[in-house]
């Protein structure tokens, strides 16, 4: 009698075939997951939208402020940007990009700034990785008598083309992959440094284009969010600042020497 069994060439067979089938649908799975954090992330990054309105509501109208000015002497505490719209979300995850979530040593967690400040104001809050429009949208520079000055605070419903302009991006500190800045600075951030990855100004907000697939997940200053193509929204590599600040990267990013703009 003989027994009925596989032989080695029909497993060896079944065994390409899983092999097979597990390489097309690894990928897609990995693609689906990536996709849930990065609407995970638009979600967030609506909610945080809409808290600079509900924040604007209280204060007549006006933009939160993102830092103590350094100009208001002395500086007696180190409030930032999540202790002031914290009342608004009440939910700090909510400054956390998904695809990072809080890093596990970002210290302890308290609304209280820090009173006085060190020299790197020793305040954890003024981290986080969806990072907020410092002078595209919550400020200004002016230059009277050729000293430049930061003007703290607009007006926001007095801005043009809302729809388009970024409040809030995800970020990533160079070479800390969950670690971001409170504020990201937009002339610096449309122009990334393509021979130095490291660089802080310049690369916060293009490296974390890799987490949501070469996309800037953004918080439009009305209120809604969404993604846009990085390669879109910045100068390429070669390319002229003042040529490419212009048209619908200047909405998105906004002026830095214009109170409404």
């Amino acid at each position: 009698m003989r027994t009925k069994a596989f032989t080695l060439i029909e497993l060896l067979v079944v065994i390409a075939i899983i092999a097979i089938l597990a390489a097309i649908l690894f990928p897609v799975f990995a693609q689906a997951k990536g996709a849930a954090k990065t609407a995970a992330c638009v979600s967030n990054q609506k909610q945080l939208g809409l808290s600079l309105h509900m924040y604007a509501a209280d204060y007549d109208d006006m933009t939160v402020l993102h830092e103590t000015p350094g100009n208001i002497q002395p500086v007696t505490d180190n409030t930032v940007l999540l202790q002031r719209l914290y009342p608004y979300v009440k939910n700090a995850d909510l400054f956390w990009d998904p695809t990072t979530g809080k890093p596990g040593d970002l210290g302890p967690q308290t609304m209280t700034p820090a009173n006085p400040p060190d020299p790197d104001w020793g305040d954890w809050t003024r981290w986080h990785n969806l990072s907020v429009s410092g002078p595209g949208l919550l400020g200004y520079w002016s230059w009277p008598n050729n000293v430049a000055t930061f003007n703290y605070g607009r007006n926001l419903g007095s801005q043009e083309n809302i729809s388009e302009r970024a409040a809030f991006i995800s970020s990533t500190y160079p070479g800390y992959e969950a670690w971001g800045w409170y504020q990201f600075i937009n002339y610096s951030a449309i122009s990334p440094n393509y021979t130095d990855p490291n660089d802080f100004w310049a690369n916060q907000i293009y490296a974390a284009r890799v987490r949501h697939r070469d996309r800037f997940v953004t918080a439009y200053a009305d209120g809604h969010a969404g993604t846009v193509p990085a390669k879109k929204m910045v100068v390429p590599q070669g390319g002229d600042f003042w040529t490419y600040y212009a048209g619908e990267r200047l909405r998105y990013w906004g002026s830095y020497w214009d109170a409404t703009f």
